[in-house]
């Protein structure tokens, strides 16, 4: 029995949000890289699961209670959680 692209897609960002808020760096700098690398897997999904989604949106509730010590890192970050929150709304749940 074959595994659809999307079902694959899905186990991989469910695997992923499983581990996220361990990796979710508390340091601005390493934390902007992280969110960068993390918009980009979100923004690729075809669906994600409810579990993810919920993994993500608390990672983004974490990035916006750290303030970053640098103007353009700031910039960089904020611009990485509004790529996430974006990415999120307009991604399906898989059930």
């Amino acid at each position: 029995m074959s595994v659809s692209l999307a079902a694959k897609a899905g186990l991989a960002i469910a695997l992923v949000g499983g581990v996220l808020e361990i990796h979710a760096a508390p340091d601005p700098a390493t934390q902007t890289d992280f969110l960068e690398r993390l918009a980009v897997r979100i923004e690729h999904a075809s669906v994600v699961t409810p579990d993810t989604r919920a993994s993500v949106t608390r990672v983004i509730e974490r990035a916006l209670a750290v303030q970053g010590r640098d103007a353009k890192q700031e910039a960089s970050r904020q611009l990485a959680i509004v790529r996430l929150e974006s990415a999120l709304r307009a991604i399906p749940d898989r059930n």
